[in-house]
């Protein structure tokens, strides 16, 4: 047989000199690399390799540590490259080795105990496996596949979006049907969370979905990686004003309070989502800013998250110098965490400066809101959710402090970005309409603004719930463009029949009382408009005020008594108002 080339090179080196040829050197051609050479010269044309490829891959097979073909594989050396391979794996084989070791001692505890080894180093070697397809999958479909897809050969030169890569990363992982339950539901939560990060909220909501079903099947019901899955879920769906939090909310209770204890931070991440008691959020708050100094950043994160749902309960529960706090708190919070231009900074101030604008219309609010939309959209483009509900906030409030045209131009140009964004039949897109619609109104264009309202009031009528308080809102603002344009008739038919599913005691009925007072003046019948004018002042006085639309409400109604004769209310009204805006000030300055 030939001679090893490890024992070449060591003869070589003794006959030339020590250290001319390291140990180091002969130890590494010792072994499967001489197997490789011999077969490669091998004097049978059989023995050798049968092609330049089949040498390539014995070659590779060697540098992954794999059994090489120029080896006949016996068990002990596919053992050998096995351990190799599978350190860790490995390390639990000979733990069950041991065992059957330790186990001569005593027969009966010793067998016991190399039964539980190597069944613990069987569920190593299929978790090692899992583990290695798993990094074989990221390699491939994450980093080959989507990168990959932005390559300007594959797409002719074409610039693709970011939006573009996950369609076909979402597409492509469908298609797969090799992959184990867990790398599915892994992954389809990592696209579902960029997803939502580039405004594709849709889209993140069906992948979020499919990863926690997905979990339960892997996991069973209740688990900890559903709750995590599904608090992602959760925060996609509430940012983004979409329905179904209600069924999630269920879920992540149900499922929380079976698996995890009360002292649990991932309890307290449900808890401060879904509870609906003051009392307890604002104790986890309390909880959290004590230790602010301390916490880790997911900490912070979790008090942002509890600030925002404490100031949804305070909005539900007409305390808006206390959602104000809570915002101000957010917004300074995000500030300290992560910088002025970052999204959830620039998400936080402007629901602090909307909020703001509801108690406080003023330049410095204006700024406020100018300064978390134009970053928005220098940073991330007009077509985002969050550019899109800053922009709207900003617009609106010109249009309070008088710059109308400018408000029109703004808010045209976000109807038309929520259309492509969301479809042009979306609750963000009707919103903006609605916009739209009461500015014209607003700057005295009520031609224009007749027909946007009229169709937010179809679009309305189809999202919404007959009783909802944008089916209420949607016809009272038609009303006022029928006033606007001098037909009572048509006013106060819209009017009558939304009074019909209002709240008495709201200030929507105060001013569909005030529109029907107007609309019956119109027509010429005093009588009929002195009553509903009564009905509205009366309503009006006793009805607590929670943001400044209650004062626009007042003022409309002190116009709508001029020429009908009762300058008592009238004035009892503006000493009324006077008095009430007095107390507001005072308790609402920020």
């Amino acid at each position: 047989s030939a001679t090893r080339p490890s024992v070449l090179v060591s003869e070589k080196s003794t006959t030339q000199g020590a250290g001319k040829i390291s140990a180091a050197t002969v130890s590494e051609l010792r072994g499967d690399l001489d197997r490789i050479v011999l077969k490669a010269v091998a004097l049978d044309p059989d023995l050798r390799y049968q092609s330049a490829e089949a040498l390539e891959a014995d070659l590779v097979r060697y540098l992954e540590g794999r059994p090489v073909l120029a080896k006949e594989a016996g068990v002990w050396y596919r053992t050998v490259k096995f351990v190799g391979r599978h350190r860790l794996a490995s390390a639990f084989g000979m733990i069950a080795l041991l065992g059957l070791i330790v186990g001569g001692i005593g027969l009966g505890v010793g067998l016991d105990r190399a039964m539980r080894s190597r069944d613990t180093a069987r569920q190593a070697l299929i978790e090692s496996e899992r583990q290695r397809n798993r990094a074989e999958f990221v390699n491939t479909f994450l980093l080959e596949d989507m990168l990959g897809s932005i390559d300007p050969n594959i797409n002719q030169g074409r610039d693709i979006t970011v939006r573009e890569v996950f369609d076909r990363a979402s597409d492509q992982l469908a298609a797969r049907t090799d992959l184990d339950l867990e790398t599915q539901y892994a992954t389809l939560r990592l696209i579902g969370l960029n997803y939502r990060q580039i405004g594709a909220n849709s889209e993140a909501i069906d992948a979020l979905t499919q990863a926690a079903e997905l979990a339960d099947r892997v996991h069973g019901v209740p688990n900890e990686r559903s709750i995590r899955i599904r608090l992602d879920l959760y925060d996609t769906i509430v940012s983004n004003g979409r329905g179904g939090r209600a069924a999630v909310a269920e879920v992540l209770d149900r499922d929380a309070q079976a698996l995890l204890s009360a002292d649990d931070v991932l309890y307290q991440r449900v808890r401060m989502r879904t509870s609906q008691s003051i009392e307890e959020l604002a104790g986890i708050v309390d909880g959290l800013e004590a230790d602010l100094e301390t916490n880790p950043e997911s900490r912070r994160v979790d008090l942002l998250v509890a600030l925002a749902n404490l100031g949804h309960l305070y909005a539900f529960a007409s305390m808006p110098a206390e959602r104000l706090e809570t915002r101000r708190k957010s917004y300074e919070l995000s500030l300290a965490m992560y910088g002025p231009d970052h999204s959830t900074t620039l998400s936080a101030l402007a629901a602090y400066a909307a909020m703001r604008a509801a108690i406080q219309r003023d330049k410095q609010t204006l700024v406020l809101l100018k300064d978390a939309y134009e970053p928005a959209r220098r940073l991330m483009g007009l077509e985002h959710p969050i550019t899109l509900r800053n922009m709207r906030s900003y617009a609106f409030m010109l249009a309070r402090l008088g710059e109308h045209e400018q408000a029109i131009a703004l808010l045209e140009e976000n109807v038309e970005a929520y259309g492509r964004l969301t479809g042009e039949t979306s609750i963000q897109t009707t919103l903006s309409l609605s916009y739209l619609g009461r500015v014209q109104l607003m700057a005295g264009h009520a031609e224009a603004a007749l027909p946007l309202l009229i169709r937010v009031q179809e679009l309305q009528a189809k999202q919404w719930s007959a009783g909802h308080k944008n089916n209420v809102y949607a016809p009272m603002q038609v009303a006022k463009v029928h006033l606007a344009m001098g037909d009572g008739a048509s006013a106060r038919d819209l009017a009558e029949r939304t009074l019909g599913i209002v709240e008495g005691g709201s200030l929507a009925a105060v001013e569909l009382h005030r529109i029907l007072a107007d609309a019956f003046k119109l027509e010429g019948e005093h009588g009929q408009a002195v009553e509903h004018a009564w009905s509205s002042f009366e309503l009006l006085g006793a009805t607590e005020p929670e943001t400044l639309e209650f004062f626009d409400v007042g003022r409309a109604l002190l116009a709508s008594l001029d020429g009908l004769g009762k300058a008592a209310m009238r004035d009892e009204l503006s000493g009324m108002l006077e008095r009430t805006r007095k107390e507001w000030d005072r308790s609402n300055t920020p």
